[in-house]
């Protein structure tokens, strides 16, 4: 599975938001753990290469696509105002 990524410049330019990218993807057992009902849980890591195609840009890598806690009050504040489109 690729990483997520946010390209300030790349949605500038061409209206793409967060996409999937990233070459060499290798996921593996990092050595750390935690001891969870008396079962020790393995954590895992995962590494990967990018290359910007873009000078000074900034960019965000995610596992999923953030959903944010303002974009849920509007989606909500929506549904409050026209109740019978979303039944």
């Amino acid at each position: 599975m690729k990483v997520l990524v946010y390209s300030d410049k790349k949605e500038l330019e061409t209206k793409i938001g967060w996409h999937r990218e990233g070459k060499n993807i290798q996921y593996y057992r990092n050595g750390i753990y935690k001891i969870y009902n008396e079962r020790k849980k393995l954590y895992s890591s995962m590494s990967f290469s990018y290359e910007s195609q873009y000078d000074n840009d900034t960019i965000y890598f995610a596992n999923s696509i953030p959903y944010f806690y303002t974009d849920l009050l509007k989606e909500l504040n929506e549904f409050e105002k026209d109740d019978k489109k979303y039944r």
